[in-house]
């Protein structure tokens, strides 16, 4: 697991963007429901399995599977996110993570 793996989730809580932790990165989008994420030594894939009103608030959300791999060693990370808008905000944030 790369070094700056804490740095990236305080990012990811915050709602900041990719490149906040990584100036390198770049959104490739694959198709309307996926797309790539590249930094300097690493790659995220996402893809929204579904969206709806998961958490009940009337809004739309999207289920997220995540997975992360470095260019450097084996690491991978795999995560299922809940992403969700906070009111006042046009970003979504990461508002629950489901165990795999």
């Amino acid at each position: 697991m790369p070094a700056d793996r804490d740095r990236r989730v305080e990012a990811a809580s915050a709602g900041k963007a990719w490149t906040a932790v990584d100036p390198e990165a770049k959104v490739l989008s694959k198709s309307d429901w996926s797309a790539q994420v590249k930094g300097r030594d690493w790659t995220t894939d996402l893809d929204i399995l579904a969206r709806g009103d998961f958490n009940g608030d009337g809004a739309d959300d999207l289920l997220v599977a995540t997975v992360s791999t470095g260019s450097e060693g084996t690491w991978s990370e795999v995560r299922l996110r809940l992403l969700s808008s906070v009111p006042g905000d046009p970003v979504l944030h990461v508002v629950k993570e489901y165990a795999l």
